[in-house]
């Protein structure tokens, strides 16, 4: 399976970092650290400024962190912070700030990572910063239930398995699964229904919802059956009147 992802590497330079940080993610799911990581820090090269470079090395900062790793960690992250004046958008400032709180141990900088991610709507990095913000501080339980709760609705089942076990390791208690509320779209499809009605690509979506490209297409494809629709124009429109309701 990685052979053929890592074949099918696209010829774009942006859409190839975010080719790396999903196949990346597919090796750290089987376990393979040291491969995610040396293919994530080709997939930067020398280029901190270009687009989505700071995730790739916000990931790699991650990973050296859970390895133990922490002078790679803070090199990398001395690396970023060069550039991070430069990015603008939410999603860049929530990773930044996220990973800085996690190398510097430092509470209030991923408390700024939470609220960033909040005013962004970006839920799921909302709840990265929370679960790390619950594994630096002790007295943030709240914030560890809601970063569970998240990763739970969205699917994140290893990141869900992290938050549950820091609750458990400082005493509390794991939320319990809940049967999915009735409604049309799952809440995964409902939160890529809604960046494709605030005018989002594909490729941004699943940039911002840490998914393949592939597997926007293949929400857009439900969801579009589901709401009798065949275009992004008209998937905006029915949503906008359900929110007129």
């Amino acid at each position: 399976m990685a052979a053929r992802l890592a074949a099918a590497r696209p010829r774009s330079v942006t859409i190839s970092r975010l080719h790396a940080a999903a196949l990346a993610e597919y090796l750290i799911a089987r376990g393979d650290l040291d491969e995610a990581h040396a293919l994530l820090t080709t997939g930067v090269g020398d280029r901190l400024e270009a687009a989505y470079s700071c995730v790739l090395v916000a990931r790699t900062i991650e990973l050296d962190l859970d390895r133990g790793r922490t002078e790679a960690a803070k090199a990398a992250l001395a690396r970023l912070t060069e550039v991070a004046p430069a990015r603008v958008s939410p999603w860049s400032r929530t990773t930044v700030r996220r990973v800085t709180g996690l190398v510097l141990r430092d509470a209030d900088v991923l408390r700024d990572a939470v609220s960033e991610a909040e005013l962004g709507g970006l839920e799921f990095e909302k709840a990265r910063a929370q679960l790390a913000l619950g594994e630096v501080a002790t007295d943030e339980v709240p914030a560890l239930v809601q970063a569970y709760t998240t990763f739970q609705r969205l699917g994140a089942h290893g990141l869900r398995r992290r938050a549950g076990t820091r609750l458990r390791t400082l005493g509390a208690k794991v939320p319990r699964a809940r049967s999915k509320a009735p409604g049309l779209l799952t809440e995964a499809e409902e939160n890529v229904a809604r960046l494709v009605q605030q005018g989002m690509r594909n490729r941004d979506i699943a940039a911002a919802l840490h998914y393949s490209p592939r597997t926007i297409e293949v929400y857009l494809s439900r969801i579009y059956a589901k709401l009798h629709v065949s275009s992004r124009l008209e998937l905006a429109r029915v949503l906008d009147a359900r929110q007129q309701r």
